[in-house]
């Protein structure tokens, strides 16, 4: 069989530069241009400087052998090139020091031509959005609105002219009015999503039902609760008595804002009751862990249901939200510079909340969102509860309910907790706003009094 063989002798040449000054540098592998390849019967090679370094392993005198390797001895005038320590070309200079250079410039144009340049990096394709089941119903009631909205500015003249019967510019007040609810619809569904993820970890495993699933199913109904509690509320005025019906319109409007403000505060009750809870006399700090103790992952999937048969039949569609990962795992906090570790599981924690991509498997599970919460390693947290000394060290001790509580985010927790709260108390008192302002201009146009008829204009007298 065929047997090879790899020797090196050394690892590191003393060379004498031509300036006198001599260096150590290291050999790996490099490119020696004075290669020596012989091919005999090894009685014939073992007399070769190269042949010493496989003594221990020759074979018989009669068997052929192939001697090659590089053997630069003391003395030897080279050209070479080094980069920092390591040779990596070493020409010997046979004839002369010019041809030994030349052939080293060779080598690295050689090299640079083989050198091809990289591919262009794949385009990646561009990943969609996250989805969010909310958006698309927003952005219909805002683009809705907003079209309504264009018409009244278009037509809106003085205010006396809307309670001036059979006239044109009234029309801004048939506009006027749904324009707003339904922009106040659609400030109802960013309102009624989470701000946060809050969880109780004592509470057992339960299926998320979300504040949006029925969002859009909401809207529609308010939306036709309000027209007819207009209709009912103005129209027997309309015919003959406008200054009665455009300010009941806004009345019903002022009504209808109120029970929309109503559900948004009912809607994010358990958010609110966190949030008062940090407000005072919290503790900041950061979170120590080796990996996220905190973390809630929930995939909201869609189901429909269909009963009755031919013209009584109907399908319900309805959202659920199934938690992916729960539970706690060991953590510490570090605040003013003290380090207090958190015993107990029953944790009541909130977390920004973040959605994710969804995946083929998410889609073939009908998933319409997935959000993703979570308290990571040197987070910045805000913290409510009484530190107790267990074993000389200070120590939150989670037992009861909301004996400890915490709210965690990336930067500055407490700034990120007043940025959502003070945005969703913004919409909501925007809201309310409309509804006293809308009670509060239809009172005004009831107690307007008519504009003073204009002197007649007297007629010219033909000469």
């Amino acid at each position: 069989g065929k047997e090879e063989h790899e020797r090196r002798l050394g690892d590191h040449v003393v060379i004498e530069f031509d300036d006198g000054t001599e260096r150590r540098l290291i050999v790996a592998a490099p490119q020696v241009l004075s290669k020596f390849e012989k091919r005999d019967q090894w009685e014939d090679l073992a007399g070769q400087p190269l042949a010493q370094l496989f003594a221990d392993v020759a074979p018989g005198d009669h068997v052929k052998c192939e001697l090659e390797g590089w053997r630069i001895t003391p003395g030897t005038r080279i050209a070479f090139i080094h980069d920092g320590d390591e040779i990596r070309i070493i020409a010997v200079a046979e004839r002369d020091d010019a041809t030994a250079i030349d052939d080293v410039r060779q080598i690295l144009h050689e090299r640079a031509a083989r050198v091809a340049p990289p591919p262009p990096a794949p385009e990646v394709p561009r990943e969609p959005p996250p989805a969010k089941p909310w958006r698309r119903t927003v952005w219909f009631y805002a683009a809705l609105g907003l079209v309504g909205l264009g018409t009244t500015v278009a037509t809106w003249i003085d205010p006396w002219t809307l309670l001036e019967k059979d006239h044109a510019p009234a029309i801004a007040m048939s506009a006027l009015v749904p324009t707003v609810f339904i922009l106040e619809l659609a400030l109802m569904l960013i309102l009624l999503r989470p701000w946060f993820e809050v969880t109780d970890t004592h509470a057992p495993r339960q299926r998320f039902r979300p504040a949006w699933s029925k969002g859009g199913g909401l809207a529609l109904g308010l939306m036709f609760g309000f027209v007819i509690t207009d209709i009912c509320a103005a129209m027997p005025f309309v015919s003959w008595k406008p200054t009665v019906f455009v300010p009941l319109r806004l009345y019903a409007l002022g009504g209808m804002s109120l029970i929309v403000f109503i559900l948004v505060m009912h809607g994010q009750r358990l958010e609110r009751r966190f949030a008062r809870l940090l407000h005072f006399g919290a503790l900041r700090g950061t979170l120590v862990a080796e990996s996220p103790p905190l973390v809630r992952d929930v995939r909201y999937d869609q189901h429909s249901q269909t009963t009755g048969q031919g013209d009584r039949k109907s399908t319900t569609v309805w959202y659920e939200g199934v938690g992916m990962k729960g539970g706690v795992r060991p953590f510490a906090l570090e605040i003013n510079g003290q380090r207090m570790a958190v015993a107990g599981g029953r944790i009541f924690w909130g977390a920004p909340v973040e959605y994710e991509r969804l995946t083929e498997s998410d889609r073939s599970k009908r998933a319409v969102a997935k959000t993703h919460a979570q308290i990571g390693p040197g987070d910045s947290v805000l913290v409510r509860g009484k530190p107790q000394l267990v074993d000389g060290m200070p120590t939150f001790q989670a037992t009861g309910a909301e004996s400890f509580v915490m709210f965690g985010a990336a930067g500055n927790a407490r700034a990120a907790l007043t940025k959502l709260v003070l945005r969703w108390y913004a919409g909501a008192a925007l809201i309310l706003a409309i509804s006293i302002g809308s009670v509060a201009y239809g009172v005004h146009l009831a107690s307007m009094a008519p504009p003073a008829p204009k002197p007649p204009v007297p007629a010219e007298r033909p000469y």
